[in-house]
């Protein structure tokens, strides 16, 4: 998964049609074959380096099974992975556009389909997450990355209030009550951007 994770350098080609090429190579290689999601969600999975650290995790805990890492396979690849690569996607999509860097909510054919996807997504990873061993601790922490990645104040600008609150309740209950408490914690600490 770490090697995997070194995707993330293809992001950073400056030719967009040279970037998503070789992104659609290196997911075509990596992942031969049918899947249910899209190549440019392999690649953004991949690049997210959150599963790397559940392994060490897992691999640091004596209790740990192969039946863990099976279950934190299923949960983390590819649904909590992508659902927090796009997240921080969403967030950035102002910023990626100003500055052409690579979006990968962009490749949704659409805003809706795009809004619809990440819901999915967020959905099926926080399912994931209720049902591992420790289930509430992986819950606790995806629901805390859904609502930091929402409190940054691109997510709260008049074009994105409303999509952004139907991501936070796609969280769930936790991701809700949480929301509020990350924007005050971002205001105070001047991390409003970040």
């Amino acid at each position: 998964e770490t090697r995997r994770a070194q995707v993330l350098a293809l992001n950073h080609l400056p030719d967009p049609a040279e970037r998503d090429a070789a992104l659609q190579r290196w997911a075509a290689e990596e992942f031969p074959g049918e899947h249910e999601v899209a190549w440019f969600e392999l690649s953004g999975a991949a690049s997210a380096s959150l599963f790397v650290h559940v392994l060490l995790a897992l691999a640091a805990d004596p209790a740990s099974t192969e039946d863990d890492v099976a279950a934190a396979t299923r949960a983390y690849w590819p649904w909590i992975s992508l659902a927090t690569t796009m997240l921080d996607s969403y967030v950035d999509q102002a910023e990626d556009a100003a500055n052409r860097d690579h979006s990968y909510v962009a490749h949704y054919p659409s805003e809706e389909l795009a809004l619809r996807r990440i819901k999915e997504c967020i959905a099926r990873a926080a399912h994931g997450a209720r049902g591992l061993r420790n289930g509430p601790r992986h819950a606790v922490i995806f629901a805390c990355m859904i609502a930091m990645y929402l409190s940054k104040d691109s997510a709260r600008t008049p074009a994105m209030r409303a999509s952004t609150r139907e991501l936070a309740r796609a969280g769930g209950t936790l991701t809700m009550v949480l929301l509020p408490i990350l924007r005050l914690w971002r205001i105070y600490y001047r991390q409003r951007a970040a």
